[in-house]
Parts: structure tokens; C-alpha cells; sequence
């Protein structure tokens, strides 16, 4: 399923949805016919190719989605327009919050839109985080996680590597008080405050004000080591984030 920003009534965030195996909803099965009418083409291999529009199952958390909004797709700044929604096999004009939809956007296709993106209204688009303060609870290591530790942040549908770049604080995990200022390392059994820089463009929110962009677990070594929530965000600026998405895409 995916996961949906919530926001002020004056806008609606959610992340696009993966099946279990981390596959992008983009090709017909079994389980999801996603493809709208006259767009279903098939590729020698069987596969859906791009049409008229693709479409996205989704649920809607808050404020209600409407054929014709502007979104925004981040972190890779791609845009485009609300163009059907639907509930049921049937199209609607509206979503209100708690209904699971599927909805198309015009102007976008399958190439624009990778596993961990969030879309958002133009006019309040999803966070691209330089880095962000998080508070954690170490779950189990069997060493130690010290400054310049990079694991994988599994956070909505994004999975994405990210350094310890500061350790500010150990805390009781009972009560929350701090035990230790600027601690050089933390292990099994800790509770702490910290500083994440992700190495890629990664969209994350405060936990407080989005729990379900803000909260994630962290693995490493084929299991979670640690879990915890987002407590502020330092935004990366607009010409940072095109420029970082540009040497990710080289990479790949």
C-alpha cells in the first residue's frame, strides 16, 4: 500500500505504491489492472508500455483529491495534472480522505516516477531533505554506530543509504533525559539524538507534523538495527536537488 502525507487542508501529499516485492505499480497483473483503457500497449516482451496516462493506486489521508490538481513530484521536480480518480472501477470527481483510490496524471510517464518519490501540489510540494535530526533507538548491533555510519534509511517506500554525521545527545530511553552530550558512538540498548545527511535526494517530513513521511527504521547486515522519527528537516535548496538527481540518473 502506500503512504499519504498529512497536511493542512490547503494541500495533499502521498508516495507513490509498490507491490511487496518493490516493484512500481506500472505493469498489468493479476492483482492490479492500473493501465486506463486506450493507453494499454504491450512491448515484444509483454510488458505495458506508456499510452494515454498511467494510473496509481493510492489512499488519501486528508484533504480530498480533485480532478485537475497541479502535483509535483520530488525529489525529482517532475509536474503534472490530476487527470482521473477512481474508486471502486468507477471514476470519480472527487476523493475524500480514507478512501483507497487509483488516480492518472497527465504528462507524466512510467520513466519519470522512481520507488521512494512523493507527490505533492505544486503549491506545498514534499520536503528534499539536506540533511534532518532524528531521534532513534538502537535495536540491535553487535558493535557500535559511530559518526560516519552509513546505513540503509528505510523510510515510506524509499530505501536510501545516509550518515551519521553528529551525535548530539544520548538519552534515557525510559524517561528521555539526556545521559550524554556529543557521545562518539551508540549500541545496542540506546536511545539518542542524531544528525542524517542522505546521500541521494530523499523526501522526508517532521514526525510531529507528518508521521508517515517521518518515521523510518534503519537496517543493516540483512537486519534492523534501529528505528526512529524525524524531529526537523534542513530543506535542500532547488538547484541542489536538480543537480544531485542528475548524477543519480548518470550513476544508474
Amino acid at each position: 500500500t502506500a503512504e499519504i502525507k498529512q497536511g493542512k487542508e490547503s494541500e495533499f501529499t502521498f508516495v507513490m505504491a509498490y507491490d511487496v516485492s518493490g516493484r512500481l505499480f506500472i505493469e498489468e497483473s493479476m492483482s492490479q489492472k492500473i493501465i486506463k483503457g486506450r493507453a494499454l500497449k504491450k512491448d515484444e516482451a509483454g510488458k505495458a508500455v506508456l499510452g494515454y496516462n498511467y494510473q496509481f493506486p493510492n489512499k488519501i489521508f486528508k484533504r480530498p483529491v480533485a480532478l485537475g490538481d497541479k502535483i509535483i513530484i520530488n525529489p525529482g521536480g517532475k509536474t503534472g495534472e490530476v487527470k482521473t480518480v477512481e474508486m471502486h472501477h468507477e471514476q470519480i470527481a472527487q476523493a475524500k480522505p480514507g478512501d483507497n483510490i487509483g488516480f492518472s496524471i497527465r504528462g507524466l510517464g512510467k520513466e519519470d516516477m522512481a520507488k521512494g518519490d512523493v507527490v505533492g501540489l505544486i503549491s506545498s510540494p514534499p520536503t528534499v531533505a539536506e540533511e534532518f535530526t532524528a531521534q532513534i533507538v538502537v535495536l540491535n548491533h553487535p558493535t557500535a554506530l559511530p559518526i560516519g555510519y552509513t546505513p540503509v534509511f528505510h523510510i515510506h517506500t524509499a530505501q536510501a543509504s545516509a550518515k551519521f554525521v553528529e551525535i548530539q545527545k544520548k538519552l534515557d530511553p525510559k524517561t528521555g533525559a539526556t545521559l550524554e552530550e556529543n557521545p562518539k558512538f551508540l549500541k545496542t540498548g540506546d536511545a539518542a539524538i542524531v544528525k542524517i545527511k542522505p546521500l541521494a535526494p530523499l523526501c522526508v517530513e517532521e514526525y510531529k507534523k507528518f508521521p508517515h513521511l517521518g518515521r523510518f527504521a534503519i537496517r543493516d547486515m540483512g537486519q534492523t538495527v534501529a528505528a526512529g522519527m524525524v524531529i526537523s528537516v534542513k530543506e535542500r535548496s532547488k538547484d541542489a536537488v536538480k543537480e544531485k538527481a542528475k548524477d543519480v540518473v548518470k550513476a544508474k
